[in-house]
């Protein structure tokens, strides 16, 4: 950085969180879009060894509404083939992009079956070989299979949110917004200040064949805000945009725990545990151990105060569930 607060385009309110990058074809400048609110215009940019470009602008699509605030999400496809964006009111938006000219073509709309009415966060990742987009829309996570002629079907629900909290803050851990990773999992914000993230174990898979794990690594730490990194596909034109055999950063292991669920879930007499070994404990929203053992089907918890407890298990798995009158 050599200069800060040099202002490139006219002074206009823009679409904060949809920015992404693309290399061009060049192989070394890149390009960028920038969306001005409320209308339909956009903004073509070009970064190269001089500096910042605005190399003109144009209407495509659809208006994208001022209100959307930080709830989209934008993604270049891994070949530079495609443009994408998400927002919860005019859904995905999808452009053929040419990497040479930086130009946006053959735009097209398509809606997502409503889960939750006017979702504020959401999110949207293509996978490794440009096949699939996967799109979150808070509490469902859906699956478009691109490859099929025409208009592509019906998206595939792949799971909806299973209502985990983290204890510290009490935050949900709902699904937002997400990024390809070098080593070909995407991994999933929760749109707040918890510690966990979600993973497409195999996002090259159809259907829930992905292995989506919910709540699957616990950071040491908050994610501020729950913020998602947002890096361009740097392997672009490499033969692998990505390496399933990474398994550390840095010499730290990455550690995917087994997905647990609670069933049934809000619950009123019994509940069973799934994805634990050995014993498990149940603790409320104090701390206090209301129940421990090593039984995982079957637990009584008619008698229980309504609310929110926590399962965890001697593996190091965390579930949570509701206890309903």
């Amino acid at each position: 950085m050599t200069d800060k607060n040099v202002r490139y385009l006219p002074d206009q309110p823009y679409v904060g969180s949809n920015t992404t990058a693309c290399l061009h074809a060049n192989g070394t400048d890149w390009w960028f879009f920038k969306a001005k609110e409320s209308t339909t215009l956009q903004y073509k940019m070009l970064i190269d060894d001089s500096g910042l470009h605005v190399v003109d602008s144009f209407d495509i699509g659809t208006i994208i509404d001022k209100n959307i605030a930080g709830g989209t999400q934008a993604s270049f496809s891994p070949d530079g083939l495609l443009f994408a964006t998400y927002d919860e009111r005019t859904m995905l938006r999808l452009y053929d992009f040419d990497r040479e000219t930086g130009d946006l073509s053959n735009y097209r709309i398509y809606d997502i079956p409503e889960i939750e009415p006017l979702i504020s966060f959401g999110g949207l990742a293509f996978l490794p070989d440009s096949r699939f987009i996967y799109l979150s829309e808070s509490t469902a996570l859906w699956q478009y299979d691109l490859w099929i002629e025409g208009d592509p079907e019906s998206p595939v629900l792949i799971d909806t949110f299973d209502g985990f909290y983290d204890i510290h803050p009490l935050l949900e851990t709902k699904i937002t917004k997400m990024q390809l990773r070098p080593d070909c999992k995407i991994y999933i914000g929760t749109g707040n200040g918890t510690k966990y993230l979600h993973v497409i174990n195999r996002p090259n898979e159809k259907g829930v064949a992905c292995n989506f794990s919910q709540h699957a690594v616990e950071l040491p730490n908050s994610n501020d805000q729950g913020s998602m990194p947002n890096f361009p596909h740097f392997r672009m034109d490499e033969a692998d945009i990505c390496d399933p055999t990474i398994t550390n950063i840095f010499g730290v292991p990455l550690d995917v725990t087994t997905p647990t669920k609670i069933i049934p879930n809000p619950a009123y007499s019994t509940i069973s545990v799934e994805g634990f070994v050995g014993d498990i404990m149940i603790i409320d929203l104090l701390g206090k151990t209301v129940w421990s053992g090593s039984s995982h089907t079957g637990i009584d918890v008619s008698a229980w105060t309504p609310g929110v407890y926590y399962v965890k298990g001697a593996n190091g798995n965390v579930a949570s569930f509701v206890r309903i009158k």
